[in-house]
C-alpha cells in the first residue's frame, strides 16, 4: 500500500495528463478570469462612487399625420437624453390658429427610463394639416 502511494501518478488512457495537476493554460485561463473579475468589480466601484442622476431631459416630436376613423391619428415620440427617470410625463398636443386653440390632447407616459424613448399618439377630430401642430411636455414625476 505504501508503495502505491508514493509512486507518481500517471495519467489515465485517454487523459492528457495526471490527475491533480494544472497545466499552463489553466493557469493563464484563471489569471485572465480573476483581471476581468477585477476589472469588473472596480468598475462598479468606480460608478457607485462617481455616479450623479440629473433631471431628465426629455423632447418630443411628431412622427406621422394619418386618417384614422373619423378623425385623425398624430403618433409621436418622446426621448430622454439624460440619465434622469421621469414618471407620469404628460405629453400635451394642440391645434392652433394664431393665438387660438382649436383641439389640445393629452397623454401620460408612465415611466420614461433614462436614454430612452417612448411613442404614443394623439387622436384629432380636426385636420392636423389644416392647423399648427404644437407638441409640447408638461410635468413629470420622480420615481
Amino acid at each position: 500500500m505504501a508503495n502505491r502511494a508514493a509512486k507518481k501518478q500517471e495519467p489515465r488512457k485517454g487523459e492528457a495528463h495526471p490527475r491533480g495537476s494544472t497545466t499552463p493554460l489553466e493557469w493563464a485561463i484563471a489569471a485572465l478570469g480573476a483581471m476581468l473579475l477585477a476589472a469588473l468589480l472596480l468598475y462598479l466601484a468606480y460608478f457607485a462612487v462617481s455616479y450623479r442622476e440629473t433631471a431628465p431631459a426629455a423632447s418630443v416630436e411628431a412622427l406621422s399625420v394619418a386618417p384614422a376613423g373619423a378623425g385623425y391619428l398624430v403618433r409621436y415620440r418622446v426621448v430622454n437624453e439624460a440619465n434622469g427617470t421621469a414618471a407620469g410625463l404628460q405629453v400635451i398636443g394642440q391645434l392652433r390658429r394664431g393665438d387660438e386653440t382649436i383641439e389640445e390632447r393629452e397623454a401620460v407616459i408612465d415611466y420614461l427610463p433614462p436614454f430612452s424613448a417612448r411613442e404614443g399618439g394623439f387622436y384629432f377630430s380636426q385636420d392636423p394639416g389644416s392647423y399648427e401642430l404644437v407638441l409640447s411636455l408638461g410635468g413629470y414625476s420622480e420615481p
